[in-house]
């Protein structure tokens, strides 16, 4: 009989996969071929020569790796879509426990009230580390305004109609026509006070020779004040057949026909007028007279500087006072000389040179020619 052929080598049973992954089969090797010289391999059979008892161990482990795969696949897309959800809870996670939370809670409020403390503190600090530079910007905001308030206010007083000129009011006139000072400022009319031509007001009011000087005033909203130093006489001068009131500096105030009362007569020599060495002569001794005395002259005449005399009418008695130097002592010498003399002596007072005056009498056929200015 013929030998029995050798049974086919069984193959090793696979352990079942974890359930934490599946692992893949691990591919067959490829059947090396033989050496020539080694004797050759014993053909494997196919699964269908295989025995029935592995067949069927091999088909129950099938649907085991099959169920195992699927389990971990699940769990594995579970746990993907929990992570990728952090607001839904997983039906299978264990609820949380209420201690644990209520301490969550207190952590999170201890941590907002600490930041909002940082931040507190924070703030103070930029306040201040910055209160230097906000002082100084408050200051260049107030200034600022203060500027442009002023400007408004500049701006309204110089173009609005409101202060505009409407009103000249004229003070200190007695020989003055107020009328005249008025239409002086005719012009101004209408003209914001701010922009008013004063320097036009004084050349008009300068060719009056009665005006010394003037100021101007201006009191909002519409008025101008124009006070008047009016030119004072202080002697008469008889030039022709006309009496001319002059001020101290020569300027004829004023013509009459008649000889004003009140006022000294300047005799002047012939051939001088008014602003001649005499005339100036004279209107200094006069001025260097007391206000009491000066009252009490009636004449000066004089032909240089030195030789100043002026008449007393009321006692009918004349004065020699030389130059205009010394006039407080002179006039102190002169008074107590006329105290002891009597009043009704026709007498000369010489106080040319205060510290030695002498009284000497006036001729009978010298007369001081009244007041007239012959």
């Amino acid at each position: 009989s013929a030998p029995a052929a050798p049974p086919a080598p069984q193959p090793r049973a696979q352990p079942a996969p974890q359930p934490a992954a599946p692992q893949p089969r691990a591919p067959q090797a490829r059947a090396q071929p033989a050496r020539s010289d080694a004797a050759p391999a014993p053909r494997a059979r196919p699964a269908s020569a295989r025995p029935a008892s592995a067949r069927s161990e091999s088909a129950r482990a099938e649907p085991a790796r099959a169920e195992s795969a699927r389990a971990e696949s699940a769990r594995s897309e579970s746990a993907r879509a929990g992570s990728a959800r952090p607001g839904r809870a997983s039906p299978t996670a264990a609820r949380p426990d209420p201690s644990a939370t209520l301490e969550e809670k207190r952590a999170r409020l201890e941590l907002k009230r600490a930041i909002r403390e940082r931040r507190r503190f924070e703030r103070g600090e930029v306040k201040r580390f910055t209160k230097r530079s906000r002082r100084r910007r408050v200051a260049l905001v107030t200034a600022a305004g203060f500027v442009v308030v002023l400007l408004v206010m500049l701006a309204v007083a110089v173009f609005s109609p409101i202060l505009s000129l409407r009103t000249v009011d004229v003070r200190g006139t007695d020989r003055v026509d107020p009328a005249t000072v008025r239409a002086a400022a005719a012009d101004q009319f209408g003209t914001p006070l701010a922009l008013l031509d004063v320097n036009a007001i004084g050349a008009r009011l300068g060719d009056d020779p009665l005006i010394e000087s003037f100021t101007t005033e201006v009191v909002p909203p519409s008025t101008l004040v124009i006070s008047v130093v009016e030119r004072q006489p202080v002697a008469v001068v008889a030039v022709g057949a006309q009496w001319r009131l002059v001020d101290p500096a020569g300027v004829v105030v004023q013509s009459l026909d008649t000889r004003p009362d009140g006022a000294p007569v300047l005799r002047l020599p012939a051939g001088d007028g008014i602003g001649s060495r005499a005339f100036t002569a004279e209107i200094g001794v006069l001025l260097s007279l007391p206000s009491d005395l000066r009252a009490r002259v009636g004449w000066l005449e004089a032909t240089t500087s030195d030789d100043v005399r002026f008449g007393l009418p009321d006692v009918g008695q004349r004065v020699f006072w030389g130059s205009a130097d010394d006039g407080p002592l002179k006039a102190k010498v002169l008074a107590a000389l006329i105290a002891a003399q009597k009043s009704g002596d026709k007498v000369e007072y010489n106080v040319s040179a205060p510290t030695s005056p002498f009284v000497g009498a006036i001729a009978p056929d010298t007369t001081d020619g009244g007041d007239s200015g012959g």
